[in-house]
This record gives C-alpha cells, sequence and structure tokens, in this order.
C-alpha cells in the first residue's frame, strides 16, 4: 500500500495496522530530494516497462524535476517515486510476509507492525533503542535510500500506536485528542478575538488562515464518514443527506459535526471576506457569475480584471451549496428556507467577535 494508489490515503494506509500488538514506524530521509534528475531519468530509460528513448526520459525528467530533484507538493512527484520504489515495496513486502508481518509505505513513512509478542530481528535488533535491524537496513540502503533514525519508533499495544499520524491502538482510526482539541482552541479563538495562532515546524508562531482552520475540521469529518461507513454505524444510506429537519437539524449532529457547522457558518456567513450572495436555484450563480462577468465595466464594485492576464476575479462571493453544506447547515429548499436556517445560528453569533465586515445578499 503506497502513497497515491487508486482510493488509497492515509487513513486506509493506517487501517492495514490497526490493533496490532506492535508497530514500528520508520522514515526515510531527505526521500524526494533523494530522487535526482538522473535517477529519474535512468527509471524511464532503463525499466522493462518503459525503455524510453534517451531524449523522452530527459523531458520527462526535466519536466518532473525542479532545481534537479522531484518537487514535494508536485501531483507527478508521487506517481513517479511510486514507479522507482516498486522494487522497494516488493522487497520489504516479501520481507515481512517472511516474519508474519504487516507492511505499507505512505512516502516516506514506512511502517510494519505485528501480533506477535516480540517483533523478528530482522526488522528490529534493539526495541528499546528502536534501532532497526540488520536486514531491514540493507533492503533501505539497496534500494538507494536512508533511513532517518530520529524517527524510529516502536510502539506496543500498551502505548499510544500511531501511523501516519492517526492512532490505531483500536477500533476506530482516529486522530490525536490533542489534535481535536487544539482544532476546536484555534476556533475559539477566531470566534472570540477574530483570529487564531499556528505553529511552524520551527516553532515560529503565525496568524492561521480560515481554509488552514477548515482544512483541520474537514479532516476531522473525513476519518468519521470513513469509520462510519466501515463499521455500518451510520443508520443513514449516505452521509451528508438532508431529510428535513428544518430549524432542530443541529440535533442529529453530534459534538465534532456541531463544531465543524459553527466554523462552517461562520466562515460563509459571518467572518466572510467578501459579500456573500445567497441564491435560491442551484444554477444561479453560474449565470450570474456569467453575467457579472459580460458587464464588467458596468459593476467595477463587482467584478476585477487583473492588468497583466486579463483574467476577471469577482469582489464577492457566490455561494454554492453542496452536499456537505446541505449537511451541516441544512440549506436546503427555497430562499426563504435557507434563510430561516441562517437566523437558527443567531445563538452562535452572540460569542462572536464583533468584527462582521461584509454582508449576506439574497436573491429569489
Amino acid at each position: 500500500m503506497v502513497l497515491s494508489s487508486k482510493n488509497k490515503t492515509i487513513i486506509t494506509n493506517a487501517e492495514r495496522h490497526r490493533d496490532k500488538n506492535i508497530v514500528f514506524n520508520i522514515d526515510i530521509e531527505n526521500f524526494f530530494p533523494s530522487f535526482n534528475f538522473g535517477r529519474v531519468r535512468g527509471y524511464f530509460i532503463a525499466n522493462q516497462n518503459f525503455k524510453l528513448h534517451p531524449n523522452v526520459a530527459t523531458i520527462i525528467a526535466q519536466i518532473a524535476c525542479l532545481d534537479g530533484s522531484l518537487p514535494q507538493g508536485s501531483p507527478c512527484s508521487p506517481v513517479i517515486t511510486n514507479l522507482i520504489c516498486r522494487i522497494l515495496d516488493f522487497r520489504l513486502s516479501k520481507l515481512a510476509v517472511t516474519y508474519g508481518c504487516s507492511y505499507s509505505r505512505y512516502a516516506d513513512d514506512i511502517t510494519f507492525s505485528t501480533n506477535k509478542k516480540n517483533i523478528p530481528d530482522a526488522l528490529v535488533s534493539n526495541e528499546k533503542e528502536n534501532e532497526p535491524g540488520k536486514i531491514l537496513v540493507e533492503e533501505i540502503h539497496r534500494a538507494g535510500f536512508t533511513l532517518n533514525h530520529n524517527k524510529n519508533r516502536v510502539s506496543r499495544c500498551t502505548s499510544r500506536q500511531q501511523v501516519t499520524g492517526l492512532t490505531v491502538n483500536k477500533n476506530p482510526i482516529n486522530v490525536s485528542r490533542e489534535y481535536i482539541k487544539n482544532t476546536r482552541a484555534m476556533a475559539h479563538s477566531l470566534y472570540f478575538e477574530g483570529s487564531y495562532t499556528l505553529i511552524e515546524k520551527d516553532g515560529k508562531h503565525r496568524k492561521g488562515t480560515l481554509s488552514e482552520l477548515e482544512g483541520r475540521f474537514a479532516f476531522i469529518d473525513m476519518l468519521d464518514k470513513y469509520n462510519n461507513v466501515e463499521a455500518k454505524k451510520n443508520a443513514r444510506p449516505e452521509r451528508y443527506v438532508v431529510k428535513g429537519f428544518g430549524l432542530d437539524f443541529k440535533q442529529r449532529l453530534n459534538s465534532r459535526e456541531k463544531a465543524y457547522s459553527k466554523f462552517l457558518y461562520y466562515k460563509n456567513f459571518y467572518g466572510n471576506e467578501q459579500i456573500t450572495i445567497l441564491t435560491e436555484g442551484k444554477t444561479d450563480p453560474v449565470y450570474l457569475k456569467c453575467a457579472i462577468d459580460s458587464l464588467f465595466l458596468d459593476y467595477p464594485q463587482l467584478v476585477r480584471e487583473e492588468k497583466n492576464t486579463k483574467n476577471r476575479v469577482l469582489k464577492v462571493n457566490l455561494f454554492k451549496t453542496n452536499d456537505k453544506k446541505k449537511y451541516f447547515l441544512d440549506l436546503s429548499g427555497g430562499i426563504i428556507l435557507k434563510l430561516q436556517t441562517i437566523r437558527g445560528f443567531s445563538d452562535d453569533m452572540v460569542y462572536f467577535v464583533k468584527r462582521m465586515k461584509n454582508s449576506l445578499l439574497k436573491i429569489q
């Protein structure tokens, strides 16, 4: 199981190691930089599945690489690294099977797990020191990589076991309590003070954005949805289906969902950076965008044109309804029902800092 395989995520990667006696995590050092231009080019020339002409391989490597290596964040980097790492995955999978263990790799994060009393010496030579076994290290070096020994970790079921940041000790897979508490604390600071702080890896503090905080809430919700589907504990046939709860829709939300719902309301209707236009019809935002775009000279307060690219950027937010927003905000039905739902959040507004800059415009 590797990064960027179809329908594979950090959740499915962690699922393989759920509820195991021992989990062993190792990390490849400088993963993406280790795939330099020559290595990428050479792979496409020599690999039996490609055997590309050197000129073609050179062009592909030039497109894929930045400053001489595969850049982290590029959509093609994980695909190419997985191709090159196939031999590594094959060897480590074979090693895991030989010793009765499970194996997975998510980019540079490699995990072995087992229900045996002790993890085999081939994988871990010294459990107390988190020292990997000689055979494992040889296979890593043989594939052209080195380990970041500062991230080696052997964890038993009596302690917190984590795989790609998710706790796998028991069902369901979850994020740490600290992650959830920190997310809610950030939201609390945003509501009361108008901003929140993020701590970078280097320890520096900076102001967080609405998108970053939404990403944290969405990640927690993605885990909840996955666990509900996997355990078949959710009585609803599909998540994000609204069944006419009206103004009492919050009663069907659990505590995490209520926190996410409150944030989405704040982001879209209270802390919005632009005027939000709420329409009745599903396709109304499309027609409005086309109309504003074609009449931009007559309505400069609604749209601006970039000088260099001539691209037109809206100065207003056309609220688009999707299944998730319907579920968390109950924004279904006509404009009257939508406005009633928005007013239903009035109790939350008393906790928000008085900083509303923009308005909500309704169009019927």
